[in-house]
């Protein structure tokens, strides 16, 4: 049997659901668990959908394709990196757009050393705001976004 995609939320001009099956969803990958902590209440309280993991191994394991609309991703983790788990995930889902975060600028270099020919458009540097990471989000997914480095 086929899985049918997951439906998308309709939001409007100021990031509002109105009427769409579901918020928008947002798969959070950081080894640090107060970080991801933060997020996750941060953004439920936005009115997203939060799944957290401190483990990029558990994360890949237990991910679903067609599950997410965004993920948020820390460059620099034990066992594999932000980017490596990025590449994985992206063989399963080509739907989830993705946002890499890091705690300084010297590792966002990492992204564009990775993916010379991307924009870089997707890099969240910490500390930032959960609100600033919603409306980040919701203007996105608005405009319909890539981001794909391919």
């Amino acid at each position: 049997m086929l899985e049918q995609p997951r439906a998308r939320p309709n939001i409007d001009d100021n990031g509002n659901n109105y009427g769409g099956s579901s918020a928008l969803s947002v798969l959070v990958v950081d080894d640090e668990p107060d970080t991801t902590r933060v997020i996750k209440m941060g953004l439920e309280k936005e009115g997203f959908e939060v799944d957290i993991y401190n483990d990029p191994e558990e994360a890949l394991k237990l991910f679903s394709a067609d599950t997410y609309d965004f993920l948020l991703l820390d460059v620099k983790m034990p066992k594999m990196d932000g980017i490596e788990l990025y590449e994985k995930l992206r063989k399963m889902d080509d739907i989830a757009r993705v946002y890499f975060v890091t705690a300084t600028d010297r590792y966002s270099n990492l992204v564009n050393e990775r993916y010379p020919n991307w924009n870089g458009n997707c890099i969240i540097v910490k500390p930032v705001s959960t609100r600033t990471i919603a409306s980040l989000l919701r203007k996105d997914y608005l405009q319909g976004i890539p981001f794909v480095p391919y």
